[in-house]
């Protein structure tokens, strides 16, 4: 596990709260001296926590209270009260100042501060816990948004692809090493607009990338270069193009040539002529 996964764990919210166990408690303090990110973390955790308790800081309910004060004043039955004493001048007559701090009192505090400290840890512990819950909330919206992008810009080209003025073209294997390589193209001879799908490619190896091509009056067309990272369900958009005779694609050095290389020609597809 890295500094960043045992971050995430939780295991330092627990070392913070107190609820920890005793090997868990040791075995941060051993992660937080080796990772210098996991000491951060834990200083951060520790002052936040610190500070909300003093923001938050409530009074324990009234019933728990009131159960406080009865339990402390039983003590006060079985315990006397504090004498404290003191003497200016031994040498003369000793004078007691006598003053009573009656234990329940003692008692009745130290419970109330503590109950306050529970609560307080409780209440950044809820904290804690809503604010991780409004950061994946967050980021749920976040991807909501971009696969709904995604499907509003596929569904604009899948209702272009159906159009009455688009030509669909199936490019065929012409590489012997890669039979089942196929691509399809939808050109617009309206818009002059070219989409493309790639239902079958080998991956490209690193440093090399596909390349679109149109031939047009016999002479090959730069159409731009194929996304490495598509899928086969994605639709890409190319160039735009006028009167193609056909579409190829080539495997080039990444980036792209000026003139395709025909031995690196893996699909061919002819544009159908018109009736």
């Amino acid at each position: 596990m890295n500094p960043i996964e045992y971050i995430q764990s939780g295991i330092l919210e627990l070392y913070v709260q107190g609820t920890a166990t005793p090997q868990e408690r040791q075995e941060v303090e051993c992660m937080s001296h080796i990772y210098p990110e996991i000491k951060e973390e834990l200083s951060k955790l520790e002052q936040s926590m610190e500070k909300y308790v003093q923001i938050h800081a409530v009074s324990p309910p009234a019933h728990l209270r009131s159960k406080i004060l009865t339990n402390a004043r039983k003590t006060i039955l079985e315990n006397k009260p504090t004498l404290e004493t003191s003497s200016e001048n031994v040498s003369q007559p000793e004078t007691k100042v006598v003053k009573l701090t009656p234990t329940w009192i003692k008692a009745a505090s130290a419970a109330a501060s503590v109950a306050a400290i529970v609560f307080g840890i409780q209440n950044w512990n809820n904290a804690r816990k809503v604010e991780v819950l409004s950061q994946d909330l967050l980021a749920s919206n976040t991807n909501s948004i971009r696969m709904e992008s995604e499907l509003k810009e596929k569904a604009a080209l899948l209702e272009l692809s159906l159009a009455p003025t688009t030509n669909k073209i199936d490019l065929s294997t012409v590489k012997a090493t890669a039979p089942d390589a196929m691509v399809s193209i939808i050109w617009d001879t309206k818009s002059d607009d070219v989409l493309l799908r790639v239902h079958n490619l080998p991956q490209a190896p690193a440093g090399k990338q596909y390349q679109l091509w149109a031939i047009v009056a016999g002479v090959p067309v730069d159409l731009g270069m194929l996304d490495s990272n598509a899928t086969s369900t994605d639709i890409q958009n190319m160039k735009k193009v006028k009167e193609p005779q056909a579409f190829a694609i080539t495997l080039e050095i990444e980036g792209g040539v000026p003139s395709p290389t025909l031995e690196e020609m893996y699909v061919l597809g002819n544009v159908p002529t018109k009736q």
